[in-house]
């Protein structure tokens, strides 16, 4: 859920900026979508502003919330037995007491089949993932996750999915971690073994090369059989050092790098500077990491590609925390006016958050910036909660632009200039009869449309229960604007979708400090 969350915040950006005004009120219902049977006892989460205000259905499956500020709301059904989570997204304004904010669940999908090795034998105990993609900012982010473990007979049943675009996983067991001896070979000596090795759908052992299954609501996907890849399989040595513990042991993880996710491929403990050995990991692109809290938290991580070969790794020492500081300005601003109210953070770039990181950044009235809890490590850079007209025209770190290369904790302050002359898109989605269409995505990129937008050159929202639509926070330009029908949020940014839609977006031109109103009506037609 939190990368659901994530997305739709990325959408909204004003919303930490919404004035506390109170008293208002959402209420509605909760249903199935094929019966219209009432669903009680579900907790529906209204998350405004980064917080969650969960209520429960009754037994009529009613719900109601009330005390609310004024602002954008996205009113979520949390998956249920049976069920997938369902959202919409509405506006509340002061004092509004909103009705008929309803939900109608779908039916949860569902991945049933067996995981077999290469002599079309059962794989008792393998562990099946799939994991759904998205976009956000252009680039791909993993947005939820379901697992299952396979019987004796290879047999395996992965449920609670929504609709959406997966990738689809089997490991047949985790790699060992085990102590180097004195006196055996190199590692880096050693010869490939040929192994069953992780395997996604399409025939790849990593999730670059793996295809997507697409699932629709409730679907019931049946005898889906993959067959492990038997490849060839090296080795890697190391050792870790906790300097401050040096008697003690620390643990070692090796995960198969993904997009601010991780899939732990190995993972065991050793002693604090013991060299240690992994194999039967295939070639393809990894992180070698630890981390303790023993004392006060600490990290220590590397990326490594392996090839055709064993090879020995640095070995690593943690550490702990390091600072993040940097300042905000206003391109053409007065020197001592104050940055405008914003949020920026980082996000880990290709692993999980760990616990105790502190990301958010906490401001100084100059508009200088320290993120406090950030480890030795690469994050992509998320600003967010700028007013209208706000945009960011640069993000700088030691002469790269992090919008689109990593932070790099440690490696010097960071530099975000801002432009104070932007423009705003507003209006209206309707659907061909003129009608509004509420919960509708709304997509303007960049003009031409870059084969892989980034950060600054794709912007997403969803309209409100009234058809209506923000977009801000771009530079002044030409753009393309697009409201498809049947498009999740989390799809829009897919470059295969602007691809194939490319030519159904409408022009539009935005000038400096234009508040331009355009009414959509959603593209149902196929390109």
């Amino acid at each position: 859920m939190r990368a659901i969350l994530a997305l739709w915040f990325a959408a909204f950006p004003l919303l930490a900026q919404t004035p506390p005004v109170a008293a208002g009120s959402i209420e509605g219902a909760v249903t199935d979508a094929l019966t219209g049977a009432p669903v009680p006892e579900l907790t529906v989460n209204l998350v405004a502003a980064e917080v969650l205000s969960p209520v429960k259905t009754d037994e009529q499956g009613h719900f109601v919330a009330r005390g609310l500020a004024a602002g954008q709301y996205l009113v979520l059904a949390a998956q249920s037995a049976g069920y997938a989570p369902r959202s919409v997204r509405v506006r509340l304004a002061p004092f509004q007491e909103l009705k008929g904010v309803d939900l109608k669940l779908e039916r949860e999908a569902v991945i049933a089949g067996r995981i077999l090795d290469r002599d079309q034998k059962p794989v008792a105990g393998a562990r099946v993932t799939a994991r759904a993609q998205g976009y956000r900012d252009g680039r791909s982010v993993l947005t939820g996750m379901q697992t299952a473990t396979a019987s004796e007979r290879g047999e395996f049943r992965i449920t609670g999915l929504s609709a959406g675009k997966y990738s689809v996983e089997a490991d047949a067991k985790p790699l060992s971690v085990r102590k180097r001896l004195a006196g055996e070979a190199a590692t880096e000596d050693k010869a490939p073994v040929r192994a069953d090795v992780r395997t996604y759908y399409g025939g790849s052992t990593s999730m670059d090369g793996a295809s997507l299954l697409a699932v629709t609501a409730g679907q019931q996907i049946e005898g889906f059989n993959l067959t492990l890849l038997r490849e060839r399989t090296m080795c890697i040595a190391s050792a870790i050092e906790d300097a401050e513990a040096p008697n003690g042991r620390v643990g070692v993880i090796v995960s198969e790098l993904m997009p601010m996710s991780q899939s732990r491929v190995a993972g065991d403990g050793v002693a604090s500077g013991e060299e240690f050995e992994i194999c039967g990991l295939p070639a393809g692109s990894y992180r070698l990491w630890s981390f303790t809290t023993k004392a006060r938290p600490r990290y220590a991580g590397q990326t490594f590609t392996l090839g055709s070969r064993s090879v020995r790794l640095p070995h690593l020492t943690v550490s702990g925390y390091v600072a993040v500081k940097g300042a905000v300005t206003v391109a053409n601003g007065k020197e001592d006016a104050p940055a405008p109210r914003m949020r920026v953070r980082l996000a880990p770039k290709d692993r999980a958050a760990i616990a105790g990181e502190e990301l958010v950044a906490v401001f100084e009235p100059a508009g200088t910036f320290v993120i406090p809890g950030a480890l030795n490590d690469e994050y992509w850079l998320e600003i967010s909660g700028m007013p209208t007209g706000y945009y960011v025209r640069s993000a700088m770190q030691n002469q790269r632009e992090v919008r689109r290369d990593a932070v790099r904790a440690g490696a010097g302050d960071v530099a975000i200039v801002l432009g104070a002359d932007g423009p705003s898109l507003n209006g209206q989605v309707v659907g061909k009869d003129g009608r509004p269409l509420a919960n509708a995505t709304v997509v303007l990129v960049a003009a031409p449309v870059p084969a892989a937008p980034g950060p600054g050159q794709i912007f997403t929202t969803v309209s409100d229960q009234n058809g209506q639509y923000a977009l801000q926070n771009m530079a002044p330009g030409e753009y393309r604007v697009l409201a498809p029908a049947g498009v999740e949020l989390e799809e829009a940014g897919d470059p295969a979708f602007l691809r194939e839609h490319a030519g159904q977006f409408a022009e539009v031109t935005l000038g400096p400090r234009e508040r331009k109103m355009l009414t959509l009506t959603v593209r149902e037609d196929r390109p």
